[in-house]
């Protein structure tokens, strides 16, 4: 018999509390993910898992994952009913629902990754918890430059969306490393990693299959020469900085004065700090080793 989710199977995906926390959880969670692993046995033979390979939870991210289709976005006033921008949603129509629905049901629509609300903790449920933590320590990463960014060097910092919209205007809707236009993410040109933040100048379209394959590379051990001299033209970082893996100390020096500031902020978020400041902290401390044979560092 055809497997098919209910309204009731739709809010234990979905629905938060006032705190923006999931109200359902253990087996009842348990049993909807049971029903989406069933509806691809049906449709596909297989149920996805965590890690790598053909049927991995990063596959399922790179097919129904939402992507922007800047201009081309069905408007509001082309569904009467509605009071916003609409979606065609790929991970909807896959598992029988409305395919059209509006943008506030993509999490976090302002970013690069968002996914539909129905589909975000199906996704969690397959990864690792390795993938995970990277996840979450990326996040924090960003928070945290955000922070400096706005303390230190006074910058507007533009929203995720914004910078896409930017980032593919400058850059063109093509992956810079192979030419591929399909499955674009904007990666760090610097690495996150090394504490340089997604500003217009540090970002660059790249397709799935090969932000994947870079990963934390720093550029000279990703890119050909040829392809550093062009990213060294339109990011305006030199070539001996694209060939010569660093740090932002700028960042490191401010860290190391504003410590408790930066403590008090992730503490007052609560949700995993200990881990998070550890992560942070430990990534400092290998900078600071680092640096005295740092060929960048003045």
């Amino acid at each position: 018999m055809k497997t098919v989710l209910t309204e009731n199977d739709l809010k234990i995906l979905s629905e938060r509390d006032s705190g923006g926390n999931f109200i359902y959880n253990g087996s009842v969670l348990k049993n909807v993910f049971e029903k989406i692993n069933n509806i691809f046995i049906e449709k596909r033979g297989y149920v996805h898992e965590g890690g790598r390979g053909p049927h991995s939870s990063g596959k399922l991210l790179g097919e129904f994952g939402y992507k922007k289709k800047i201009n081309l976005r069905p408007s509001a006033n082309l569904f009467n009913d509605y009071d916003e921008d609409m979606v065609h949603c790929d991970w909807c129509e896959f598992l029988g629902l409305n395919a059209i629905h509006p943008l506030s049901w993509i999490t976090e629509h302002e970013g690069r990754n968002g996914t539909c609300k129905y589909m975000t903790r199906y996704r969690n449920y397959l990864r690792t918890p390795a993938e995970l933590k990277k996840a979450a320590s990326s996040r924090y990463f960003e928070t945290v430059l955000r922070l400096f960014r706005e303390k230190h060097l006074n910058e507007a910092i533009l929203l995720n969306d914004e910078l896409d919209i930017l980032c593919y205007e400058q850059h063109g809707e093509e992956c810079f490393n192979c030419g591929s236009t399909e499955k674009l993410e904007l990666d760090h040109i610097l690495p996150l990693h090394n504490f340089y933040a997604n500003t217009l100048n540090n970002m660059i379209p790249l397709c799935t299959p090969c932000n994947r394959s870079k990963k934390e590379r720093w550029p000279g051990e990703f890119y050909t020469e040829s392809k550093l001299i062009i990213l060294s033209k339109i990011s305006g970082y030199s070539l001996s900085l694209l060939n010569n893996p660093t740090f932002n100390y700028d960042f490191i020096d401010w860290f190391l004065v504003n410590e408790d500031l930066v403590h008090d902020y992730t503490f007052s978020k609560r949700k995993n700090a200990d881990w998070k400041w550890e992560i942070l902290t430990k990534r400092v401390a290998e900078a600071l080793a680092k640096r005295p044979n740092d060929l960048h560092f003045v």
